[in-house]
């Protein structure tokens, strides 16, 4: 048994056991009350959680009914066909009565009058799922529950959108990933819908090939999702699954995934291809994933799309199955990735010669981005960036840099918090993970750095070599004017003991200046005359800074997680003075237990 075969079995097992345990439930009940919650006090959590819950029976009866469809319901015991499809014509109908299928974070009720059709991504992704399941299931499910979901998906989505010139909505010729969920799906819906009409849908095709090219300028010329790995996964799932769609509807005319859309070959300095195998890069030997702008440190990747890219693109590496994500994992039970995960790892697991061994590079450099990670022979992994503080998912952290150890990590990254109104709004950067205080970068004069695109890094460089892994930058640019005359921060990589070095370089407009370094931990700090000893479960980090007797403080803040639980963070920072120049040397060393 393959890999692919392993995770086709591990997931089967998983939905059969899910499915029976849904199959003697009701549908959570969406009310007003709950939906009012985001208007009156900000609260996301409480309605998602019940929407949510609703699109896990639609999600996990989706995927079985199409997989009993195509196997037959022999392998599938003791489920059976009958009693998974007329759940699903249920659970459809249900839907289909719902009042709005937009997240209340998304609606406006107060200024749009058709606040019920609403277009985001939960609406777009609701109506993708209903054409599919629609046009897929129509000889299964009952004419009038098949009929309903088509009616919906054109009343509230799809005919509102082709209705009116571009851009429908911000999101459809913006440069993230509300660009590939909302159009990707709206595209996918219309091909199921509109097949009849191919007059139309082939006005509707352009459109949405039109759009999607703002989603792929929003990467980074190396590839780099700047939003983020698991954003990543969100949006190019999506991204994917229509060009797969696409390319079959055309018999191979429209290849999204080829070139500047089919007018250049496929190729290593394809911007695609380095999409393609950009997200693999993310992953440290241990499993440890990138946390920069709202990714998570422990970011799981979807099986589906990482086998749907390795069939058009060879150098694809998919990690461990360990770190392939379930769908109890995914809090949104989103269908599309979960079909992927069935359909696309089913088409890979029958290719001889397919699966391939994971090796994660000692050092990468991403220019454009201005990310390096690196690996050490010893289990020691470090990420640093560069870049600007007007980044999609922004954090204020020019400069900012990551350490572990094995699975332990020592200097985080935060990534994602718990997604409230001030998350999206004006309050972004009094909130922890957000601001430069919540990264390992200093203060100059006692100033963070700001929000903008013009407070940027500048000068990035980075080399690999034998046994080092090198990059630098000016990160002046990130902070307002202060008596701090150039600040330049340097990382070096010991790619065999697993050391890292971060050389900060100041200079002073001849005056004394106050420069305040500044780290971040979750592993609670015990100092020790002039160094910090962060002890984990298996290994301790050492931070010492050279040529100084620097006073450590350390403050204790509360971080609330992407799942809305507080965690301690431990702030780790002290002071100095520096006159003319001055170069501060901080050593991050380790020690196995």
């Amino acid at each position: 048994m393959n890999m692919y075969e392993e995770f086709l079995s591990k997931t089967k097992k998983e939905l059969i056991q899910i499915a029976l345990e849904l199959l003697g439930e009701p549908l959570p009940e969406i009310t007003e009350e709950l939906f009012a919650l985001f208007e009156t006090t900000g609260n996301r959590v409480k309605y998602e959680a019940v929407y949510f819950g609703r699109r896990k029976f639609l999600t996990v009866l989706g995927c079985l009914a199409l997989w009993m469809k195509e196997e037959g319901e022999e392998t599938f015991a003791p489920l059976k066909k009958s009693d998974v499809y007329s759940k699903l014509e249920g659970v459809l109908s249900e839907i289909c009565q719902e009042e709005c299928w937009a997240l209340p974070a998304h609606v406006n009720r107060t200024k749009n009058a058709n606040w019920r059709n609403t277009v985001d991504l939960f609406a777009s992704e609701t109506a993708g799922t209903l054409a599919e399941l629609a046009v897929k299931l129509e000889t299964v499910l009952a004419a009038t529950c098949i009929q309903k979901c088509k009616e919906e998906v054109l009343k509230r989505v799809v005919e509102p959108f082709f209705a009116v010139e571009a851009p429908f909505a911000h999101w459809e010729r913006c440069e993230h990933n509300w660009n590939a969920v909302c159009v990707g799906n709206i595209g996918s819906a219309a091909i199921y819908l509109y097949q009849d009409r191919p007059a139309l849908l082939e006005k509707y095709i352009a459109r949405v090939c039109e759009d999607l090219t703002y989603y792929v300028d929003g990467f980074a010329e190396d590839g780099t999702c700047m939003e983020g790995l698991g954003y990543y996964a969100y949006g190019m799932g999506y991204f994917v699954n229509f060009a797969n769609q696409l390319y079959e509807y055309t018999q191979g005319g429209i290849d999204l995934l080829k070139g500047d859309w089919g007018k250049l070959s496929v190729g290593v300095e394809d911007k695609r291809y380095r999409m393609a195998v950009w997200w693999s890069k993310c992953y440290f030997a241990s499993g440890r994933s990138v946390s920069f702008s709202d990714g998570s440190c422990n970011e799981k990747y979807r099986m589906g799309l990482g086998c749907a890219l390795k069939k058009r693109f060879e150098k694809v590496q998919i990690p461990d199955i360990s770190l392939a994500s379930s769908l109890m994992e995914d809090h949104c039970y989103r269908f599309v990735p979960m079909r992927m995960d069935i359909f696309e790892t089913k088409k890979l697991a029958e290719k001889a010669g397919a699966e391939s061994e994971y090796t994660p590079d000692s050092f990468v450099i991403l220019p454009s981005a201005q990310w390096c990670m690196g690996n050490s022979e010893n289990g020691c992994f470090a990420a640093f960036k560069g870049g600007h503080n007007d980044e999609p998912h922004n954090h204020n952290d020019v400069g900012s840099f990551l350490y572990g150890i094995g699975k332990e990590l020592f200097l985080t990254d935060l990534g994602a918090g718990e997604y409230v109104k001030e998350y999206f709004s004006e309050g972004r950067y009094d909130i922890f993970c957000n601001r430069s205080l919540g990264h390992n970068v200093p203060l100059l004069g006692g100033k963070e750095q700001k929000c903008g695109k013009e407070y940027a890094a500048e000068k990035f460089v980075a080399k690999d070599n034998e046994r080092f892994g090198e990059c630098s930058v000016d990160v002046t640019g990130a902070y307002e004017p202060c008596e701090v005359k150039r600040f330049y921060r340097s990382a070096i990589f010991d790619k065999e003991n697993g050391e890292l070095v971060i050389r900060d370089l100041f200079e002073a407009f001849g005056e004394s200046a106050v420069i305040t370094e500044n780290f971040v931990t979750q592993v609670k700090p015990e100092v020790v005359g002039d160094k910090v000893y962060l002890k984990g479960k298996e290994s301790t980090c050492i931070l010492a800074v050279n040529g100084l007797e620097p006073i450590f403080h350390v403050s204790t803040e509360i971080h609330s997680n992407h799942q809305g639980q507080p965690e301690d963070v431990y702030r780790i920072f002290f002071d100095t003075k520096i006159a003319d120049s001055e170069e501060i040397t901080i050593r991050i060393s380790n020690l196995k237990l």
